[in-house]
């Protein structure tokens, strides 16, 4: 299997200028506590350099100034644009006002993902969902959940959750786990070019003799690119700019089998099936709903018998 070419035609950042590239991804104001000078807070999340345009008004059609601090009938829309992190807020500070309609709009609602042209209700929730993956592998199957989600958490929030998988080999095969699945942030991130995620191309790593070697095995590419990390995720694909951490607990052979011999050298065990538990803690919510993948092909193999 050759090593896989990494391509990526996604939008990283974006002069202002160029509005047909602008995409803001989601908008959420809180809820404001009871009381005189309570605050909103607002949360734009886009790619940086796009512009928008925000509008909060009061019960009397006064429109509050950022700049001021106050709302004025002389005063006018705030245009603002998406920094570097991708996350641009504000607050609004509501003073005696006894309702503030918050409204926002992109430079180019065409090319956006999701603009909102309508009032903000509240504080939008979403949630992170991870999911067991066999690609690359056959006669292997997963016998219980597959995939778990997050509670639902607020946008920028933060939460943890468990997950335990379970794989089994058909009754020809075994499993090899080849090594511990392990986990780096930088090293999951499908849509780096360069020390982003890699899937193991199965290379079978020979000396000059013809010998097996296997010291390089399911730990870098033919290419000689490292694998950082056994977790993948594509924060552009989601539209999402969540930060997470993944740790694995526990990885147990049950029903372990004998050695085979073509594998000594790289192997922690065999066993017709291994169960996989960790916890995920999302350290910052993203804009949308968010999905990591454990890519079971870095770490494990399936052999005969």
């Amino acid at each position: 299997m050759k090593a896989r070419k990494k391509t990526t035609t996604a939008v990283r950042s974006v002069d202002p200028s160029d509005t047909k590239n602008h995409k803001i991804f989601s908008y959420a104001t809180s809820t404001t506590p009871n009381g005189s000078n309570r605050k909103k807070t607002i949360t734009v999340r886009g790619i940086p350099g796009s512009k928008f345009t925000l509008l909060a008004q009061n019960e009397n059609n006064e429109v509050y100034s950022f700049q001021g601090g106050g709302f004025d009938r002389t005063a006018s829309s705030f245009t603002g644009i998406i920094p570097s992190d991708g996350v641009f807020k504000a607050i609004v500070n509501t003073q005696r006002a006894s309702g503030v309609d918050v409204r926002l709009t992109s430079e180019a609602p065409e090319a956006a993902t999701e603009v909102i042209t309508a009032a903000s209700t509240g504080e939008s929730t979403v949630k992170l969902n991870i999911e067991c993956v066999t690609t690359g592998l056959s006669n292997i199957t997963i016998t219980k959940e597959s995939s778990f989600d997050s509670p639902a958490v607020s946008v920028g929030g933060a939460t943890t959750f468990k997950f335990g998988f379970t794989v089994t080999a058909d009754a020809a095969k075994v499993i090899n786990l080849v090594r511990q699945p392990h986990f780096n942030y930088d090293g999951s991130n499908d849509d780096r070019n360069g020390r982003g995620f890699e899937l193991y191309d199965g290379t079978v790593y020979k000396d000059g003799g013809g010998s097996i070697v296997n010291t390089h095995a399911h730990s870098q590419n033919v290419n000689g690119v490292k694998i950082l990390s056994d977790i993948k995720y594509n924060p552009i694909a989601d539209e999402s700019d969540v930060i997470f951490k993944v740790g694995f607990e526990s990885v147990q052979l049950l029903e372990k089998q004998k050695v085979q011999a073509h594998s000594v050298g790289h192997s922690v065990g065999f066993a017709q099936t291994v169960s996989i538990t960790g916890k995920v803690t999302v350290l910052r919510a993203g804009a949308k709903d968010s999905n990591i993948k454990l890519m079971l092909f870095n770490f494990l193999e399936v052999l005969s018998k």
